[in-house]
């Protein structure tokens, strides 16, 4: 089924299809609920993250919704240290309204985000590992 969503990718019992919102007040909204999905991550994930990692984290949250990335393996490999593991797990989110987007044209754009998503955790954790070294 397809889900209604407004401006930046909003959704909730309040947007229907037809919603549409002036640019100020969809900049709001998307604050409002990037503000709330920060606060689902840092109730679940229990390891220092870097700010790129982190807003990343919080971009895929706001796409996949705050339960299911919290629920996920991506969390749980970081809570372990795996951080490398965790940016490929990224790669399983790749499923929209039954289609595999890694095969399907149908949602190829997710499958090109995912991908990105992910090469963007790896340069992350692997700017993060270079300091360290």
């Amino acid at each position: 089924t397809k889900v209604p969503t407004a401006g930046f990718g909003s959704t909730g019992p309040d947007i229907t299809m037809q919603t549409r919102l002036p640019p100020v007040q969809a900049a709001q909204r998307a604050l409002r609920d990037v503000q709330k999905f920060e606060g689902h991550l840092k109730g679940c994930i229990k390891v220092p993250l870097s700010q790129a990692e982190y807003d990343g984290y919080v971009s895929l949250a706001y796409n996949i919704g705050p339960s299911a990335f919290c629920k996920s393996g991506i969390v749980r490999e970081l809570n372990q240290g795996n951080y490398r593991a965790a940016c490929t797990q990224i790669l399983r989110w790749k499923y929209s309204n039954g289609h595999d987007c890694s095969q399907s044209s149908k949602c190829k754009g997710l499958w090109v985000r995912r991908v990105n998503e992910c090469q963007q955790c790896w340069r992350a954790v692997d700017a993060v590992d270079g300091t360290l070294k």
